[in-house]
């Protein structure tokens, strides 16, 4: 997230549950491939239901439909029960403050998952491994080398902009603007 942006209705920067789900579809896959569809969220409850009723827990409940996940991110249903926010929390491999938790955590874990998403791209993960050898100065020297090399016109990828939540973003191998490289 970018400072002093807007992210939800009227100004405020509180995500609706829809744009917080539709961040998780767009940053929380596997590596090397698009987004979850909605019949393998739909699927993955399914699993982790199946689990917990192996493991003795309560009887599978609060399944969640591919087409109530798809009026969920799409913001047409706004309030799933909260057995069904754990689940696709769960899924999606986030804390259920998520869902639930307030702007500041959210916007925390929001940080983490822009991570998650820049560190996809191979070359990328390779230089900050290898910037991680670094001292301070040469962190510094690399920090100003970057900031020249996106100076020049043409060096940068394309970036992503979503309205509704209001980020900026480079684009990840397979993402719109991202190279596949």
């Amino acid at each position: 997230m970018e400072h002093g942006e807007d992210y939800g209705p009227q100004g405020s920067t509180e995500l609706t549950f829809a744009e917080k789900l539709d961040r998780l579809f767009k940053t929380m896959h596997p590596v090397n491939r698009g987004e979850f569809t909605y019949r393998e969220v739909e699927a993955g409850v399914r699993q982790i239901l199946a689990e917990r009723a192996d493991a003795g827990g309560a009887p599978p409940d609060g399944s969640l439909s591919a087409s109530y996940i798809c009026n969920l991110r799409r913001g047409r249903r706004a309030n799933p029960t909260l057995n069904q926010v754990e689940l696709l929390a769960q899924f999606f491999k986030v804390p259920v403050t998520y869902f639930v938790g307030t702007p500041s955590e959210v916007a925390s874990i929001d940080g983490q998952m822009a991570l998650v998403r820049v560190m996809r791209h191979e070359g990328v993960r390779d230089i900050a491994l290898r910037a991680s050898d670094l001292n301070d100065a040469g962190l510094r020297t690399l920090d100003g080398v970057i900031a020249s090399l996106l100076a020049l016109p043409g060096m940068r990828r394309g970036r992503t902009r979503t309205r509704r939540s209001g980020t900026a973003a480079a684009a990840g191998p397979g993402e719109e603007g991202g190279d596949d490289a």
